[in-house]
Formats: C-alpha cells, structure tokens, sequence
C-alpha cells in the first residue's frame, strides 16, 4: 500500500513539475515576445525618424540650390525664408534619433547655423541690400556641407539602419571634421546656440558630478524630473557627455529625457508638440507669460537663478536663452536653453549641455577697473543703454571677466565687452533684431 501511495505522489509531483516547466516554457515564450515587440516598436520609431531626418536633409539641398541659381533678389528672399523654416524643422527631427551626443550636437549646430544665417540674409535682402560675395561663398559652403550629410544619411539608409546603430558609425575616418565644422568657419555667433557656444563644448565637462550610474537609476531620474513613470529606456550614446536615453507617450505626444550616465543630470527634455510648422509671433502679454513659465520651469527643477537672454520663435515655440547668475554676474558659457510651447506656455524642451559642459563656483576677482573707468574705455559715439558684469568665454577655450556695456550706435545696438582686468576690448556683439527674434553676430 506505501508503495502504491509513494508511485501515486511521484506521479502527481511529475505532472505539477511538468506542468511548471510548460508554464515556464510559456512564460518565457511570452515575455521574449514582449521584448521583441518592444524593440520593434523602438526601431520602427527610430526608422521613421530616420527616413524623416533624411527628407528634411535633402529638402535643404534643394533648397540651398535653388538659392545658388537664382538671380532675383524677391525669390531669393522668399527661398531663404523657406530655408530658415525648413532648418528648424530639421533640427526638431533629430529627437527621436539615438545619436552619439557629439554628432547630435554637430548636427544641431549645423541646421540652427542654417537657419539663422538664412535668415539674416533674408531680412537683408528685405531691407534692400544685396548679397556680397562672403555671403555666396558662405551659401555654397553650407550647401557642400549639406550635401556631405545627405550623402552619409543615404549610406546609412541603404546599409539598413537600425535603432541599435550609431550613424557614426557611417562617417568615413578622417570626414567628421570636413563634414560640420564650424570652428574653422567664419559663420554668425547666433543666440540660437549662445553667442559664445562654440568655444564652451571642446572640453572635458566639469558640471556633472564624478560618479557613474546605472541604466535603472537614470530612469529614475528620468521619471522623478519629467513626472512620467511609463518611460522606457531607449538608446545610449557615448562621448564627452555619454548619457541614458528614455521615451514614452503624454497623451499623443511622444517624450524624450536624456540623462547623463556620469553623475545622473538630466542633459535634454523634449515633448513633441502639435504646431502646424508656423512661427507664432507673441503680443508682449504673451511673451511676458512665456518668459515666466521658463523661469518657473528651471525654478521648480532646482537650477541657480537665470537671467532671460535673447529669444527667438519657431514652429510653434519660444526658444529663450537663460544665463546662470553668480551673484549679479552672468555666466554665459553655462547658458540652458528651454522651449516653450506659444499656445499652452508649456515647457517643452530643454537642453542643458552648456550648463552641465561649464557650470562650476567661480573664482571671480575684485575688478581693477571701476565701472566708470571700464565705460570710458568704449567707443564715445555709443551710447549706453544697460551694463553688468558677465564671465564670457574666449576662442581657446578660457574664460573672462568682463563688464558688458548694452549700447546704441546710430539706430542699431550692440554689446561691448570690456576685460575687468586688463580695461582692453575683449568682444563685441552686433545685435539683429527680426520679427522672430533676436541674435547676435
């Protein structure tokens, strides 16, 4: 009878492990189901970000070329105009691409340098000025840089992209430099990007604590900043700021937060917006209200106090350049630029690489010139309209401690930098003033 009952409890004790491995067996069948539909739906995104990123590239060349061709100062106005816009909306197709931080800094740099210089050559012709030759050699650099990125995204489109490859890996060695390099070109300094941004990025980041995190303790950080706990990790880029990426959905809006994987900081925050593509020009109520959601926003998230800088508008958006303060002084290589959506004043963008590349105490001496003596080093034909201290960055990387002078020179302004140190001229900024905005040259 125990025999009986012992073959009775080894058969029921098969049958459940049997049943427990099939279990098991589905389960895993289940969840690698899951995991692949998951990346499915990350590289179908990616996919379609890609081929956009592509179109939105080679509807600027087709643009640029038809600038280079034509010879009436009315459509060539007309064509930069469609130039400016079609730049802005390329540079907003590169969020749901998992690029390497630099090139998506390059790019960004690239399209936004477009843009703006597309833009102040329209407003040039508008006013009846016509195009020098620096302008039609600078043009045909743009269009040759242009087409080097086409045709890189084109090799990259017919090697298969997919969402696990970096498109650095598509740049030829030795092309990276000829392919977006700004340094070495006698472009704009456009507020877009900070008057001074180009000197702040080529060098090691000094915002960012030591220490490394985990991909689970970026999304935590990820969710604790952007008040969404269905985010999912996406991809990650390596560099000089290397960081965790993460997307989800607010309603039909597709969410993007970028974290560094050095110190867990959040580096971009973007939430796609439904602009119809138009600029949106703000009555001065508006503008007010749209400034103060950008202080509010950086308030809440628990950045030093900024000073507004300039402001420009596109596809829907304020894009308002905040200045870090030390004290009274401003810090403009630690610039953080926040989007603003115009019809909600909703925060729906930022982008703290300056802040987290230079954001530090600094070591500011006693000036060895008064503000008096300081101002009687500019021009006398200017007039004087706003002054303050400002640490600005130089072309090799280093920083100085200057007083800046806001003045008039006729009917146009601009901003005089004098060191504190030494009393020499150490910049100045033409300011250009447009009916989307303000930037600096």
């Amino acid at each position: 009878m125990e025999n009986r009952y012992r073959k009775i409890w080894m058969i029921v004790t098969l049958c459940i492990l049997s049943v427990a491995v099939v279990g098991l067996i589905l389960y895993a069948v289940f969840a690698d189901r899951q995991i692949n539909d998951y990346k499915n739906e990350i590289l179908a995104k990616a996919n379609g970000a890609f081929e956009e990123i592509v179109d939105e590239v080679s509807g600027l060349g087709t643009k640029l070329l038809k600038v280079s061709v034509s010879n009436d100062a009315e459509n060539t106005q007309k064509l930069l105009m469609d130039l400016w816009r079609e730049a802005g909306t390329a540079e907003a197709s590169l969020a749901g691409l998992p690029l390497s931080e630099e090139t998506r800094a390059k790019l960004t740099a690239y399209f936004n340098t477009t843009g703006d210089y597309a833009k102040q050559l329209s407003e040039s012709l508008l006013a009846g000025n016509p195009l020098e030759e620096k302008d039609k050699e600078q043009l045909a650099a743009i269009k040759e840089t242009c087409r080097q990125i086409e045709e890189q995204l084109m090799d990259a489109w017919n090697k298969g992209y997919m969402a696990e490859v970096n498109l650095d890996a598509f740049i030829p060695e030795g092309a990276e430099a000829q392919l977006v390099d700004f340094v070495s070109q006698e472009y704009p300094r456009l507020i877009y990007d900070g008057p001074f941004s180009e000197s702040t990025m080529n060098k090691e980041p000094v915002g960012v604590p030591i220490h490394k995190i985990t991909e689970q303790e970026g999304l935590k950080a990820a969710q604790a900043f952007s008040g969404m706990e269905a985010l999912e990790p996406g991809s990650h880029s390596d560099g000089q700021l290397p960081f965790y990426q993460y997307v989800g959905k607010i309603e039909d809006r597709d969410v993007e937060v970028s974290v560094t994987k050095q110190g867990g900081r959040i580096l971009y925050y973007f939430v796609s917006t439904n602009a119809d593509g138009l600029t949106i020009l703000p009555t001065q109520a508006r503008e007010k209200e749209v400034r103060a959601a950008a202080q509010a926003f950086l308030q809440a998230k628990g950045y030093p106090a900024c000073q507004e800088s300039y402001i420009q508008y596109y596809n829907g958006c304020a894009l308002i350049n905040m200045v870090p303060l030390q004290g009274e002084t401003k810090l403009y290589p630690d610039l953080i630029k926040v989007w603003v959506d115009m019809e909600t004043t909703q925060v729906v963008g930022l982008d703290t690489r300056g802040y987290l590349m230079n954001h530090q105490e600094r070591e500011l001496a006693e000036p060895k010139l008064t503000l008096e003596e300081a101002k009687a080093k500019i021009n006398a034909g200017l007039t004087v309209t706003g002054t303050a201290q400002a640490v600005i960055p130089t072309e090799t990387g280093g920083e100085k401690f200057c007083y800046e002078f806001t003045c008039k020179a006729g009917g146009e302004d601009c901003i005089v930098y004098i060191d504190c140190e030494t009393g020499k001229e150490a910049d100045i900024l033409s300011i250009i003033h447009t009916n989307n905005g303000t930037l600096t040259e």
